[in-house]
């Protein structure tokens, strides 16, 4: 793995934070479709560049993808919310 990153001018507590890691951070926004315009000009210009960052967001998408076509949500009883809400007001 190339440990060469080209610095952001982002800060973090830490310091400042690499192109790499800012794209680590918005890997699920992006997948997810809610990423803003400038994020997803940002991410994917990186990726142009970044085999690394690439082949994260490709697998990270497959993984997705197979979840969300095998997994099936199951429906809960609509007073669920509800017994949810009581039980938390009983112990406050």
């Amino acid at each position: 793995m190339d440990t060469t990153f080209t610095m952001q001018h982002a800060l973090t507590d830490e310091g400042p934070k690499t192109d790499c890691q800012k794209v680590v951070e918005l890997l699920d926004v992006i997948i997810d479709g809610e990423a803003t315009t400038e994020d997803r000009h940002y991410f994917f210009k990186h990726l142009e560049t970044c085999q690394d960052c690439f082949q994260a967001h490709d697998k990270h998408q497959q993984l997705k993808s197979f979840l969300k076509d095998n997994i099936k949500r199951k429906l809960v009883p609509i007073n669920l919310m509800g017994s949810i809400k009581t039980v938390i007001h009983e112990t406050i």
